[in-house]
């Protein structure tokens, strides 16, 4: 498997992507990223939303009750003393 975590710093739109490959650190290393602030191919970003909504999103009443949840789980698991 591979990890990947990054961290954007002050943007100035670099990264540190640290990386796991099978249970193995490997060095950081710094990426440039790059910000367009307008869309050569609306058509396209639209469709990536779309898509990225209909695998990853979730209605807000679900996803508030699995907070409340888990906010619950956390207040009844502390120790008043």
């Amino acid at each position: 498997m591979i990890y990947l975590t990054w961290s954007v710093r002050n943007q100035n739109y670099h990264a540190i992507v640290k990386t796991l490959i099978d249970g193995e650190v490997y060095q950081p290393f710094t990426i440039k990223t790059v910000l367009s602030t307008t869309t050569d191919m609306p058509d396209i970003a639209e469709k990536i939303q779309q898509t990225s909504l209909e695998t990853y999103g979730k209605p807000k009443a679900e996803v508030e009750l699995r907070i409340q949840e888990r906010t619950r789980r956390i207040i009844e698991d502390v120790d008043p003393t």
